[in-house]
């Protein structure tokens, strides 16, 4: 018997991280449900390493515009992260979608795998 797991794509605050919500998504897991939880690199972020392994720090200009004189461009620069982050979780759900087809050893390559982890 072949049981589906629903799939949860969580995304973290403004300033946050996957790690920080580490806890939640955890009980997500557990409760039998796959979790794909993203770091995104709109500069949101505290802290997100890049496939490169380089570092991408939060973008705290950004903040500086929170303010009554600028709040149009704030809105128009938020949006952009917004998008970004559409783009993230799209990305992220067509890959786990497609995760049957998948070559395993593609995923080994990546440091994932899946191998007596899901029923």
């Amino acid at each position: 018997l072949e049981k589906k797991m629903p799939l949860v794509v969580y995304s973290h605050g403004l300033g946050g991280t996957r790690e920080i919500y580490t806890y939640q998504t955890l009980n997500v897991a557990a409760s039998g449900n796959i979790v794909v939880s993203l770091d995104h690199a709109d500069g949101s972020a505290a802290l997100v390493e890049r496939v490169d392994g380089s570092l991408m720090l939060r973008d705290f200009e950004i903040h500086k515009l929170d303010v009554e004189e600028t709040k149009v461009e704030y809105a128009r620069l938020r949006r952009q992260c917004t998008d970004l982050r559409v783009q993230e979780f799209l990305g992220a759900a067509r890959v786990m979608l497609r995760l049957d087809k998948i070559d395993i050893i593609e995923l080994q390559k990546h440091g994932v795998s899946f191998i007596d982890k899901i029923d």
